[in-house]
């Protein structure tokens, strides 16, 4: 997002806003628990990756 299209977003008004910020939010949420499924994964893969060398 540019400067020019958040201000855009500000002068629409409060409603605007806070619909956008809440959005935000949801996918910062939805972003972070992707995040956690993922390092899970990773750390399986690695030790497993350690254990099939032995």
């Amino acid at each position: 997002m540019t400067h020019d299209e958040a201000l855009a977003l500000y002068n629409a008004g409060p409603k605007v806003v806070a619909k956008i910020l809440c959005d935000l939010s949801n996918t910062i949420e939805s972003q972070q628990e992707q995040i956690k499924a993922l390092e899970v994964k990773v750390a399986k893969l690695s030790k497993n990756s350690s254990n099939s060398s032995k």
